[in-house]
Formats: C-alpha cells, sequence, structure tokens
C-alpha cells in the first residue's frame, strides 16, 4: 500500500474484498449523505471514481460500502446473574470490567465491549457519531428490509429500535 499522506487522510477510504485479500483504498471520493436515490442506482453509478479502475484492471474487488457510518459498539448480553456472568465472561474472553461493573472491555482496546444486562434482551448495539448520522442510517436500514420496532422511548432517546429481516431487535445509537 502506498504512503498516506495529509492530502489524502481527508478522502474517504473504501474497504474492499478480493477472493483471497483484503485492502482499503482510497477512493478519492469524499463521503456524502445517504439518498433513496444511492440506493436504487446501480453500483456503478454509485462509486464513479473506483468502480472503472478497478475494472480497467480486470481485478474481482467486490466494494464493501462507502457510507456506512455504523459499527457494532456493543452487545448486549442477557443474563440472569450479572455477577456470576461478570465471573465468567472476563475469563472466557480475556475481558475486564469497565467502571460500571456491567460492562465488560477489551483489555487491547480492539474489541466490541459486551454489556451485560438482567432486563433486556441479547442484541447488537450500533453505534454513529451523531444523531444526524443515527437518522441517515435508520433510514438505509429501512430500506435494506429492516422495520421500526414499537418502543416506549425514555426522553431524550439517542437510540432507534429496529428489527431485522429475521426479527431480531438491534439499536442504532447516536448522540
Amino acid at each position: 500500500m502506498p504512503a498516506v499522506d495529509s492530502a489524502s487522510m481527508s478522502r474517504r477510504m473504501v474497504r474492499v474484498e478480493t477472493s483471497s485479500s483484503r485492502a482499503r483504498v482510497d477512493t478519492g471520493i469524499r463521503p456524502r449523505p445517504w439518498s433513496r436515490n444511492m440506493m436504487r442506482s446501480s453500483r456503478s453509478a454509485r462509486m464513479p471514481n473506483i468502480l472503472p479502475h478497478i475494472e480497467d484492471k480486470g481485478c474481482p474487488i467486490r466494494p464493501v460500502s462507502l457510507w456506512v457510518m455504523l459499527r457494532i459498539g456493543s452487545i448486549v448480553w442477557h443474563t440472569a446473574d450479572n455477577s456470576r456472568a461478570a465471573e465468567f465472561w472476563p475469563n472466557a474472553l480475556g475481558y475486564e470490567q469497565d467502571d460500571n461493573p456491567d460492562f465488560l472491555i477489551d483489555k487491547t482496546g480492539g474489541g466490541v465491549r459486551l454489556h451485560l444486562d438482567k432486563t433486556d434482551r441479547t442484541h447488537l448495539d450500533l453505534w454513529t457519531d451523531s444523531g444526524q448520522e443515527r437518522e441517515a442510517e435508520v433510514e438505509r436500514l429501512i430500506s435494506l428490509g429492516a422495520t421500526r420496532v414499537d418502543w416506549e422511548y425514555p426522553a431524550g432517546a439517542d437510540f432507534v429500535v429496529l428489527a431485522d429481516t429475521e426479527g431480531n431487535l438491534f439499536c442504532v445509537i447516536g448522540s
């Protein structure tokens, strides 16, 4: 991979996969807000600057996404006894308890947080960096087949509860 200079740091990176490896490619495209028209258009129309270059080289590359703003922030794990689970899971995963004993974090800082919870069902918490990104991602996920769940939200909630195409609940969080 070529060295990254400060000018290319502001460009959007895209993760690509080939049959034998993964790489990050600088597309030169700055992130744009997501819209329904972008999702309905063909893949090459959504990524005009990268696909011709890739296809010209005859490379079997499959762009993963240019506009995904989500990341798995934590896995909420339903438990019957948090103290018993807090003894088992850190040893099983090599995690340690956070300041809040219901949160387990990777000692290396690279893993996803595990949230032990007696009152909630097991689900993913998907994080965004802002409320605007949260709303854009909710709309994008709905266009992919997710559905809004009728939920009692507390005042000032920074999350939206959705169900995937199989009915599994997950939260999209962004403040």
